[in-house]
């Protein structure tokens, strides 16, 4: 069962306050926390990337990604990140049309 996972030398928390059962008989939706010094989308796709593969690897059972990345006292939330987005290779596209089209993209941004 996860509850951190180190991505990247950073501590990334999965359902925080909570641990993730890879044997649930049915995929999960995660909320990840990220504590990052960087707020950047290629920073960040590259991160939820590698995490995908670590729980793949580990045969989690995961369909779709919250994402919350924090700095300091800013923060970029993103919902709604389906495991076939990651998978293709090309999160770092879906995520930047998220944010520049969102009205074309299923994926929510939001900063603050």
């Amino acid at each position: 069962m996860y509850s951190k996972v180190i991505v990247n030398n950073k501590d990334i928390s999965l359902l925080p306050g909570k641990k993730f059962d890879k044997n649930l008989a049915f995929p999960a939706e995660v909320t990840i926390e990220i504590k990052n010094d960087d707020l950047n989308l290629e920073s960040i796709s590259s991160m939820i990337e590698e995490l995908y593969f670590i729980l793949k690897r580990d045969k989690c059972k995961v369909d779709k990604y919250n994402v919350l990345v924090r700095k300091d006292d800013k923060a970029i939330r993103i919902y709604n990140i389906h495991k076939e987005q990651i998978a293709n290779g090309h999160l770092y596209n879906h995520l930047l049309k998220a944010s520049t089209k969102p009205e074309e993209s299923q994926i929510r941004i939001y900063r603050r």
